[in-house]
């Protein structure tokens, strides 16, 4: 018979791994005892004590054709296992089934000897405690192992929320871990199906059966605490007394209302329509079952309205702080918007996009006072932080700002400033927004051909701004950011599509280190505070772009470094930056 090829995706692998598995399981296992025998109700050290107790009544060929299958069950179970996530009780429950199950192979490869008694006895009496303790039926181990599941990243998500609850600068963090997490679950869940069909009845909602079993064993069951099995079975019967007009109202509560449709939409992420990644979800489900109206029992909901009820729950206890944070963020990038204006009214023009902001912010403050779940407010924070991002991308392509960071980098090539704040200062800054000065080599330039290049392509480039809306075109093409290095902010909260491939997050290697990567990401790509501020000391100082700082930056370009260095040194001792300006963006 071929072997059926494996797919490289993760969900789908373990899928396929599990419905091989559970073909060889049942059927040999049952041929080990008597007919008619049914062995559902045994427990996992059941089986093995009951193989103990039938080996003699097997024939040679029973065993032999039993231990090679089941053999193919471990390996097949250990070949998923670095699928599951590292270091849950998900992951020991279904090393505790292999075991058994390695046992059950040498038990039934023992002689029947004198000696072989001893040895099976052996077998069966050196089980581990948790294992021999377990009284639940090892048909169930997949169920328990599938719950145990839910639990673990439910709590995960409700310690990233609970954190970023107290930790303002780390809600985006949390709104982008959300939406990662609803992409996991349903991956996972829709391979849990296709492997797991009896636990399900019609369309994707749990069978009775398997309701009641959630209900009766709470299967998750921490100390004290009924476990998410049972929490799921409780909301289904809670559900009963709802109809999808109820939940779709209040789902409609945690959407943006009255949002004006701007031209801007670069600046507003009106492209992706971004809002509470699991209210999204929820939305979602009940799309796909109307048809067959069973959104309330259909599996996917019950978790998504779980975890948005958990969402919802913990809010009450952050309330005021949560809406003080998110406020002050939006604050934040309204007075950035207001510098915005100010360098364009400098130049004669007006620009639409501060009133674009403006309008975005109050609809968003409105928004911030009405929202009921912490994934709500973590949404307003995702928002803020892109914004942020884009509109930095404005300020460096501004003149004046970038030309402030050349000089800087010359001084520094030119190792010129002995360690004084504002060399200090300057370092940081010229380190932060080092993708934004050099978009095109993307790190700070070393030597003086690395920034005689770099200067050469923005010369190029700012011959192209003098066409028409040059600006608002530029930023309206959301693949810019890639450019800036800042491709990832694009997929987290634009395109809302975060890889979950080994290569970036995959979620399956184990939550601290898949938490600790959003979490460095987004702090590079999304929490660079508005360079803002640092423009408007900048104007404060008296420096602006066509009297003074184009003359130093295209004199430097056109000087050797080397053979003209005291004309070099002459303009670079006219540029006199304070480490006033770098206050708000430097550590």
């Amino acid at each position: 018979m071929a072997i059926p090829l494996l797919s490289p995706d993760p969900f789908q692998r373990r899928g396929q791994l599990a419905s091989q598995y559970k073909a060889i399981e049942g059927p040999t296992l049952t041929s080990l005892f008597p007919k008619g025998t049914d062995i559902t109700r045994f427990s996992k050290i059941g089986i093995l004590r009951g193989v103990q107790l039938e080996y003699n009544n097997l024939s040679e060929a029973t065993k032999k054709s039993a231990a090679d299958k089941l053999d193919e069950a471990v390996r097949l179970r250990t070949q998923a296992m670095p699928l599951w996530p590292v270091g849950t009780v998900a992951e020991t429950r279904h090393w505790d089934w292999v075991k058994v199950l390695e046992d059950i192979v040498k038990l039934l490869r023992t002689t029947a000897q004198p000696s072989g008694v001893a040895i099976r006895q052996n077998i069966v009496q050196s089980t581990p405690e948790n294992i021999a303790n377990d009284k639940k039926a090892w048909v169930n181990v997949d169920l328990d192992i599938y719950l145990q599941q839910i639990a673990h990243w439910r709590k995960t998500l409700g310690d990233i929320w609970r954190n970023a609850a107290g930790h303002s600068e780390q809600m985006s963090q949390a709104d982008i871990a959300t939406g990662c997490a609803v992409r996991y679950f349903q991956l996972e869940m829709a391979a849990t199906l296709k492997s797991n069909r009896k636990w399900y009845g019609a369309y994707g909602s749990y069978s009775k059966e398997t309701l009641d079993y959630m209900k009766e064993t709470g299967a998750d069951k921490a100390p004290g605490e009924e476990g998410t099995g049972y929490d799921i079975w409780k909301l289904s019967e809670s559900l009963k007394q709802k109809n999808v007009k109820e939940i779709q109202s209040e789902l409609q509560k945690a959407e943006f209302t009255g949002f004006p449709q701007e031209h801007a939409r670069w600046i507003v992420a009106d492209k992706a329509r971004h809002i509470d990644p699991l209210v999204t979800w929820l939305k979602d489900i009940i799309k796909r079952t109307a048809k067959r109206r069973n959104a309330f029992t259909h599996h996917e909901f019950l978790t998504a309205w779980l975890l948005y009820t958990d969402s919802r729950r913990m809010v009450w206890a952050w309330r005021l702080a949560l809406r003080e944070a998110a406020l002050k963020r939006l604050l934040e990038l309204e007075e950035a918007s207001q510098v915005w204006h100010k360098i364009t009214a400098r130049s004669g023009t007006e620009s639409p996009i501060p009133a674009a902001i403006g309008r975005r912010v109050a609809a968003m403050n409105k928004y911030v006072n009405d929202v009921e779940s912490v994934t709500g407010f973590a949404v307003a924070h995702s928002w803020a932080d892109y914004a942020t991002v884009m509109m930095n991308m404005g300020f460096f392509t501004f003149q004046l700002l970038r030309g402030v960071g050349f000089l800087l980098d010359a001084n520094s090539i030119l190792r010129r400033w002995p360690n004084v704040p504002e060399a200090v200062k300057a370092e940081q800054f010229c380190n932060r927004y080092q993708s934004f000065i050099y978009p095109v080599l993307g790190r700070r330039p070393t030597n003086e051909n690395e920034w005689k290049r770099e200067l050469k392509e923005w010369i190029d480039e700012s011959r192209r701004q003098k066409e028409k809306d040059y600006m608002q075109k530029r930023l309206e093409d959301y693949t810019l950011l890639d450019r800036y290095g800042k491709g990832w902010a694009r997929l987290a909260v634009i395109e809302d599509s975060l890889s979950l491939k080994k290569s970036d997050l995959e979620m399956t290697q184990g939550t601290p280190q898949w938490w600790e990567a959003i979490k460095a990401q987004a702090k590079k790509d999304l929490r660079t505070p508005s360079a803002g501020p640092v423009y408007q000391k900048v104007l404060e100082a008296g420096l602006d772009w066509d009297g003074t700082v184009r003359e130093w930056v295209s004199a430097l370009g056109n000087s050797s470094w080397i053979t003209e260095r005291p004309k070099v040194e002459y303009y670079l001792n006219m540029f006199k930056p304070s480490a006033d300006w770098f206050e708000s963006v430097v550590d």
